[in-house]
């Protein structure tokens, strides 16, 4: 069973990835390997609703139209390991502290991506400690004037929802709230990545 959830978090996060990076394409094989990865009879009992979970988000990002629906499927991942491990136990959120945003590209981006990583726990582990942890670094400005230039409007257009999304993520208290925020986050990640060329590789 060990082997089996390092494989279902491997495959998640090659969905995650691809979806943030805008690589819609690029989620449909992992999503198909989560989707088919077990006979449900084969697992102990309390797993299988959860399992039969995440099999229907896999199924949705394979079969997603768009990355807004691709991010919603993701996010439904998510939600479904959560709802295993909250009932069975699962890994602990482990935090650290964010980076310093500074002033650089480089440095904003890696603090919006450390807090987009402990949303994504908040989600999986689940971790409220780990969400509230996300939702407090991405409350400063993570988008650099040159990179959402270079964007154009749709650039700019995503860093403005994305920052309207960051501002709620604090107040999102229940599975439901948090998955359906996420979804949104990563769609804007999508389009601004697509926008400014940062999810070509």
């Amino acid at each position: 069973m060990a082997q089996l959830m390092r494989e279902h978090f491997k495959e998640a996060e090659q969905i995650r990835h691809a979806v943030i990076s805008g690589k819609q394409s690029d989620a449909v094989q992992p999503a198909l390997a989560l989707g088919s990865s077990v006979d449900i009879a084969t697992l102990p009992e309390p797993w299988r609703p959860s399992v039969q979970l995440m099999f229907a988000a896999s199924n949705r990002v394979q079969n997603s139209s768009d990355l807004a629906e691709a991010a919603a499927g993701t996010a439904d991942i998510g939600l479904a390991c959560g709802n295993c491990h909250a009932s069975q136990g699962g890994p602990k959120a482990h935090l650290g502290e964010p980076p310093a945003a500074g002033d650089s590209v480089v440095g904003r981006m890696a603090r919006h991506s450390w807090a987009m990583e402990r949303l994504w726990e908040g989600l999986y582990l689940p971790s409220s400690v780990a969400w509230k942890a996300g939702a407090r670094a991405l409350q400063e400005d993570p988008f650099p004037a040159e990179v959402l230039e270079r964007g154009g409007v749709y650039g700019r257009s995503a860093a403005k929802d994305f920052k309207q999304l960051a501002a709620q993520a604090g107040s999102k208290e229940t599975p439901k709230d948090r998955g359906a925020l996420y979804a949104g986050l990563l769609g804007t990640c999508a389009t601004c990545h697509i926008a400014t060329g940062r999810g070509k590789n």
